[in-house]
């Protein structure tokens, strides 16, 4: 019997809400009327750090984050802020916690003939990477090609069969009527090469019909056979009315 209820104590503290943002969001967390501290585990560490603790101002020095009474809120948040995060009173027990997971913003794009690209993000220009994944190569995201380099459009564009790049600013592309090998991904990085956008372009192919010479003599000659046998049967009409003799 002991050892169900320390079980299910295990398992009522160790479980955590998920709660999923998009690159940029805001993510507000409930906070326990009791919370003495925060404490958070990232993803690609797993070492604690106390990222907030009552009455120590000296840990609360990223201003993207917030604490209230009740809520703790993070600004801006990147895959970065994705982690565990875990709330304890004064004597250090554990009395919540969520797990964020941060992914990037995702735009689809399907455009015909004469249509244009454009997307861009709310980027600081020093931080803004954009690459260029073509379709081809999609399933290997290790070959990219550098559209923008720290807010820099690079100049050996017009050499690629996918060409035609606008810089637009804070953090974006524009691009006027692209080409089909335009076709794949584009992505927007941050600084920490953080995926901030993915953007998927599709080309659709607008089918135009080619008159065939052939087709154009048959019907010119399938006209004329038929307006023949229509006078033909005209005239005899006539004959019989005795208006044509």
């Amino acid at each position: 019997m002991i050892v169900l209820l320390l079980l299910g104590a295990f398992v009522s503290v160790g479980l955590a809400d998920v709660v999923e943002e998009k690159y940029g969001a805001t993510c507000i967390m409930d906070l326990p009327t009791d919370t003495y501290s925060i404490e958070f585990e990232s993803f690609r560490t797993w070492r604690p750090k106390v990222l907030w603790k009552r009455d120590d101002p000296s840990y609360s020095q990223d201003s993207r984050l917030q604490v209230t009474p009740s809520s703790f809120t993070i600004r801006q948040v990147t895959q970065r802020d994705s982690g565990l995060y875990v709330m304890k009173d004064k004597y250090k027990h554990e009395l919540k916690r969520r797990t964020l997971k941060v992914k990037e913003n995702m735009e689809t794009y399907e455009l015909g003939s004469g249509e244009q690209l454009r997307f861009s993000f709310d980027l600081e220009p020093n931080v803004c990477n954009i690459y260029f994944i073509p379709k081809t190569k999609s399933e290997d995201r290790g070959l990219k090609i550098v559209i923008v380099d720290q807010g820099k459009l690079q100049t050996y564009l017009e050499k690629l069969n996918c060409s035609g790049f606008e810089l637009l600013r804070p953090c974006g592309i524009l691009m006027r009527d692209p080409q089909m090998s335009c076709e794949g991904y584009f992505e927007i990085r941050d600084g920490r090469s953080d995926k901030v956008l993915e953007v998927e372009l599709r080309k659709t192919v607008t089918e135009t019909h080619t008159k065939d010479p052939l087709y154009t003599v048959i019907g010119v000659f399938c006209w004329d056979c038929c307006t023949y046998r229509l006078l033909l049967l005209l005239r005899e009409v006539l004959q019989m009315l005795g208006i044509f003799s």
